[in-house]
């Protein structure tokens, strides 16, 4: 009986051990699978969290890109773009060191661009919407245009100034010769009386361009004084060199100007010897009477006031087409911003369409 009893309790130790043992691999193995599942939980969160770090930083690159080729009416070569990257932000580099690995950006979003090869390399092109490729096919034009129409006033401007630049040359020929002419028939012949003391004889002025005008003698400055071609704050002055001074300034009584003290037109108009020249020029007898005289000279005067007009007026329709064009490339830089914001918009809207 004994030994049966012994038997039994060593059985039952054996049963027991095995249990434990059991239930201590049960444990391990919970355990281990518990560690594993936490592993790869730990391992998924880090892969999501790396493709969502990576989502973002794309749609940053692509954004930028987008950006580069918006600047480039919706294309570039591939090149560009990736110096332009380099160039904007240091930090695009360790991201995107070469053309294959931005060529790989682009090929994972076709939505919204695409690599086309040509025969000058590879070309990104941005994809647009039908309504943004007609904004920008219109802005483009818009600036075409604009840039023709400026280049065409800069031509008008530039053929203006020159023919304005040959009439000033041949005016100053014309009163040169007319001078050296009045000049030599004073030489060859006495004159009939002298200028008052402390009155110049002959004059110079500046025009409204600054160009100096001149010789001309009292008489014909004081005739175009009371035609009406003379205001008071005209520069005048006695030598080319100046000092050029205001008429009223240099004639306080305006209703003296260019007259002697005794009221009279000072020596050249009424001396017939100091106008020969003039009249020469202007092919009319030095027998003439003076009152035809004195049409001429004012023919002249009037024709010299048109062509100031003239100029001004030209100056004028410059300066209103200068504004028209700027007014006008206002206008298409506005359309293209806002065609570019908009392209930009939807870009964003994309982008995050995808990340989510």
């Amino acid at each position: 009986g004994r030994g049966g009893e012994d038997r039994a309790a060593m059985e039952a130790q054996a049963k027991l051990k095995a249990m434990q043992l059991a239930e201590a691999e049960r444990v391990a193995r919970e355990e281990e699978e518990a560690r594993r599942e936490a592993e790869k939980r730990a391992e998924e969160e880090n892969r999501k969290a790396q493709e969502e770090y990576k989502a973002k930083v794309e749609a940053v690159l692509m954004e930028r890109v987008r950006n580069i080729l918006e600047k480039n009416w919706g294309a570039a070569e591939i090149g560009v773009v990736l110096n332009t990257l380099h160039s904007e932000d240091e930090r695009v580099r360790p991201l995107l060191r070469s053309i294959d690995e931005l060529r790989s950006l682009l090929g994972a979003h076709p939505e919204q661009v695409t690599v086309e090869r040509t025969s000058f390399g590879e070309t990104v092109q941005m994809v647009l919407t039908p309504a943004q490729e007609a904004a920008y096919r219109q802005a483009r034009e818009a600036q075409q245009q604009a840039a023709a129409q400026q280049m065409q006033l800069q031509q008008q401007r530039a053929a203006a100034a020159a023919m304005q630049q040959q009439q000033m040359q041949a005016r100053q020929a014309a009163m040169q010769q007319q001078a050296e002419m009045q000049a030599r028939q004073q030489q060859q012949q006495a004159p009939a009386q002298q200028p008052q003391q402390g009155q110049p004889s002959q004059w110079y002025y500046a025009d409204p361009h600054n160009n100096i005008q001149g010789p001309f003698d009292a008489g014909e400055m004081r005739q175009w004084f009371e035609a009406g071609y003379f205001q008071g704050d005209l520069p005048i002055a006695s030598t080319s060199l100046g000092p050029f001074v205001k008429l009223e300034k240099v004639f306080p009584d305006t209703e003296k100007a260019f007259m002697s003290s005794g009221g009279q037109l000072q020596a050249g108009v009424v001396n017939e010897t100091a106008s020969a020249g003039l009249k020469n020029l202007l092919g009319v007898s030095t027998s003439a009477p003076q009152d035809e005289q004195r049409r001429l000279q004012q023919e002249k005067a009037e024709a010299m006031r048109l062509a100031q007009q003239q100029e001004r007026e030209m100056d004028k329709a410059q300066q209103r087409k200068v504004k028209e064009a700027k007014k006008q490339a206002e206008a298409q830089a506005k359309a293209q911003a806002q065609a570019q914001a908009q392209a930009q918009a939807q870009a964003q809207a994309q982008a995050q369409a995808q990340a989510q």
